[in-house]
């Protein structure tokens, strides 16, 4: 991720209707779309957590490389921050009851997401979903501002529209944390996911993106860091899924 946050917001989900693990993904296997590496952990860690404590296989694709975080640091450059940014998320996912091989990597440039092939992601991505017999897909929601979980939520769209039978579900972030009127612009119904049984897992996932939260890179004073309150709320509030219906 390559913004930072502007304001701190309380927990937001008081009139949400509550959500299980049940009514969300059944028993099938889960496929989670993540921008950039720390993504799946903000706004997902809980859900994949559950799922695993579940016995429900859970596979994270990573869109982007991530490295435009730090655009100033020479010591971070040349791929070395992309790579640093992978085993991050790998160990994350760890802390979620993941392994290695439950994660892919796409590499595209960071905050170039939207200039790629939309439709040749997309194929790929419904040939896994067809690998893993996934039955719900979890992308960043289209109101977030940063244009990689624009593009994501949109090749998540084209991966539904391929397979009408998957479950689409659209997690906030950006927009969860500077708009207080994210819910509103969905189109669709909020529902929250407790998220407390899971929370030592989450909060050790998003810990787990050191570089983010600037604890690695220290020659890019002007680089992304994520703020104390910023990695507190998502560590703790529940999670917010809206379900992204096809288009008539």
């Amino acid at each position: 991720m390559s913004l930072a946050p502007v304001c701190e917001l309380p927990d937001d989900t008081a009139g949400f209707q509550s959500i299980t693990l049940a009514e969300l993904v059944g028993t099938a296997p889960v496929l989670i779309l993540a921008p950039h590496p720390d993504d799946e952990s903000l706004g997902c860690g809980g859900l994949i957590a559950a799922a695993r404590d579940q016995g429900i296989p859970v596979h994270v694709i990573c869109m982007t490389d991530g490295a435009a975080s730090h655009p100033q640091s020479r010591n971070w450059g040349d791929g070395r921050l992309a790579t640093r940014r992978e085993a991050e998320l790998i160990r994350a996912v760890g802390h979620l009851g993941c392994a290695a091989g439950d994660v892919s990597f796409l590499r595209h440039p960071d905050g170039w997401l939207g200039a790629q092939d939309r439709d040749a992601i997309a194929n790929w991505i419904v040939n896994l979903c067809d690998r893993m017999g996934a039955a719900s897909l979890f992308a960043s929601a289209v109101m977030d501002h940063h244009a990689d979980h624009k593009a994501t939520a949109a090749i998540a769209a084209e991966v539904a529209r391929h397979r009408p039978a998957l479950r689409h579900w659209a997690y906030p972030v950006w927009s969860r944390w500077d708009d207080p009127a994210y819910a509103q612009k969905t189109g669709g119904v909020p529902r929250r996911f407790d998220t407390q049984l899971w929370q030592n897992a989450k909060r050790a996932a998003i810990d787990a993106h050191g570089s983010q939260l600037g604890r690695v890179v220290d020659d890019d004073p002007s680089g992304f860091a994520m703020s104390p309150g910023f990695t507190e709320f998502f560590a703790t509030a529940p999670e917010v899924f809206f379900e992204v219906l096809p288009c008539p």
